[in-house]
């Protein structure tokens, strides 16, 4: 677990030098200190417009995509791909060949030229 990326370790040295240096009355004093202080800033206007600028600044990316009319286009993109892609067009279907004429005519009715003798 990390809190301002401060290991369990770092923190646990931090407080054992705050005790040896402040003891603990000094500790209990600046602990409470520490706290109407961040009352005080987090109750501040100016935390609160810090906080309104950071919604703004999250909002910017969804706006412009808004305002640009790329809703449409980012829809398209969550789709799968099939349905993208335009449908294929049919297979042309094979060219008819005539049926064989009947094996009662002549040879040289068949069209090859040749004569029977």
């Amino acid at each position: 677990m990390e809190i301002f990326n401060v290991g369990i370790l770092e923190l646990t040295l931090i407080l054992l030098l705050a005790f040896i240096l402040l003891g603990p009355q000094g500790m209990i004093k600046t602990a409470r200190d520490l706290g109407r202080l961040m009352r005080k800033i987090l109750h501040s206007p100016l935390w609160a417009s810090l906080r309104q600028v950071e919604r703004e600044v999250r909002e910017v990316p969804t706006r412009l995509i808004r305002e640009a009319g790329l809703e449409e286009l980012e829809q398209e993109l969550q789709r799968p791909s099939e349905s993208i892609l335009p449908p294929t067009a049919p297979r042309p279907a094979p060219p008819v060949t005539p049926p064989p004429p009947p094996a009662d005519e002549p040879p040289s009715s068949r069209g090859n030229g040749k004569t029977a003798t």
